[in-house]
């Protein structure tokens, strides 16, 4: 496995974050990238995800970024649901697609709150301060590293 190593985060040069004590990849804007055609790069998206997944062999899936009740939600479910744990993090979520994804066997999200780690869409000042490392899908793609959740070091990362 390559890619930089900061603690216990691995960022991982095909767009994704690695974080070996939930043994859990975080990726953002998967599911609207598997609404591309295959001549538009979405083989390359599922070849990509496929050689994650078997790299690092995670126990969970962590997605950031908005859904719809469609049949990218569908086809993640039956390509990588089965051997991963999902867990769907939106910042606005559709009863309709919430519970088709439920249905599926993923968990949804509107913040989710896993050990020291903090996933949502879009980073807020206005939260509870903890001790916890947030990483942001949206707008501006960051990991905040610090003692406080909303103070230290801003880094951009490639997770779109």
């Amino acid at each position: 496995m390559s890619g930089l190593k900061l603690g216990d985060l691995i960022f991982d040069p095909r767009r994704v974050v690695y974080i070996p004590s939930l043994k859990a990849v975080v990726c953002s804007g998967l599911l609207d990238a598997l609404k591309v055609s295959i001549v538009d790069g979405l083989r390359a998206v599922l070849e990509r995800v496929d050689a994650v997944i078997e790299d690092h062999r995670p126990e969970s899936l962590v997605i950031l970024g908005s859904f719809t009740q469609d049949s990218a939600l569908r086809g993640l479910m039956r390509r990588w649901g089965k051997r991963t744990k999902i867990h769907l993090v939106a910042d606005s979520i559709d009863s309709d697609a919430r519970d088709l994804a439920e249905t599926l066997g993923a968990e949804v999200h509107h913040e989710l709150v896993w050990g020291q780690y903090r996933f949502v869409t879009q980073s807020s000042e206005q939260d509870a301060e903890l001790q916890l490392f947030t990483v942001i899908g949206k707008p501006n793609y960051s990991v905040r590293v610090g003692r406080r959740p909303f103070g230290g070091m801003k880094l951009a990362v490639f997770l779109k």
